[in-house]
């Protein structure tokens, strides 16, 4: 009699632990860590899911993780900036994996956390300093078998499947930043290029124009002291145009021909304006009259 009880839990633990291997359990209680042994190629996207970094890391039999990355911490700037990032951290026996990403100095650019299940894993990764997660994949290059159950235990033998190797989208290449159309600059015009002056007639205009396609800048100046100028300056929109008085102060100067020249220069441009004055003796008699009288 207790020889075939013995023989009855027997046949029961047997069945039981054959049930336990062909319905399955967590991958984790199993295999352990060496369930996700091997090389994985790992791809990060943003909130759009856009493709903004890619790399591959290792998990050793000691639940360790290490590998490298290219990844763009600023894709939706302008200018991409591509940084090399090492990756490092842990896997847990339950298929939880979780580490950082680090530049050459140490400093860490990213955090990241999921989990692996067979040849696949997936999770979130957070830039540092900032709460938003975007999601990351991975994809395990060599499927690890499956670990054999203890012996004396039948297990059915299954043909393996191959997994679909997935293929790492390519990084977006940087747009270049537009170069801005530079604004034509504005040009000087003054007319007529020369003026002639007498005693009776000692002041003339000219025309300062802004032919150009930005705003003008300009000033003006004589080299003699009898030779005014009004206005000196003044500022012209693009097709603009303004008049300027040139005029003689015969006081004091004696009957004959003088020359000067009035300069204009601008941020578009010089020109020059030649001034002729005559000054005659009746212009002479006339301001010493007007002494003579006070």
């Amino acid at each position: 009699m207790v020889v075939r009880s013995c023989r009855f839990l027997v046949a029961v633990v047997a069945v039981a632990a054959l049930f336990f291997v062909l319905v399955g359990c967590p991958t984790g209680v199993v295999g352990g860590i060496q369930a996700f042994v091997g090389v994985w190629d790992l791809t990060l996207r943003d909130a759009n899911n856009n493709v903004v970094g890619t790399g591959t890391f290792e998990v050793t039999s000691a639940g360790s993780v290490s590998g490298s990355a290219t990844v763009d911490l600023d894709a939706a700037a302008a200018a991409a900036r591509q940084v090399e990032a090492t990756i490092s951290g842990t896997v847990q026996p339950t298929g939880a994996i979780s580490g950082s990403l680090s530049d050459a100095s140490g400093n860490t650019l990213a955090t990241f956390t999921g989990n692996l299940r067979g040849n696949a894993g997936q999770g979130t990764w957070t830039k540092a300093g900032e709460v938003a997660r975007n999601p990351w994949t991975a994809t395990r290059r060599q499927a690890t078998p499956t670990p054999t159950a203890a012996a004396g235990t039948p297990t059915p033998q299954a043909t393996p499947t191959p997994t679909p190797q997935a293929t790492p989208s390519p990084t977006p290449a940087p747009q270049p930043t537009p170069t801005p159309t530079p604004t034509p600059p504005p040009v000087l015009s003054v007319a007529p290029s020369s003026l002639e002056l007498t005693s009776l007639a000692p002041s003339g205009t000219v025309t300062v124009s802004n032919t150009g396609q930005s705003t003008l800048e300009w000033q003006a100046s004589t080299d003699q002291t009898w030779l005014g100028v009004s206005p000196a300056s003044g500022q012209l929109a693009a097709g603009g145009e303004a008049t300027v008085t040139i005029s003689a102060n015969t006081t004091g100067l004696l009957a004959g021909q003088y020359e000067a020249t009035v300069s204009f220069t601008s941020n578009g441009g010089d020109a020059q304006v030649t001034v002729a004055l005559t000054v005659t003796e009746t212009n002479i008699i006339i301001q010493q009259a007007g002494v003579d009288h006070e």
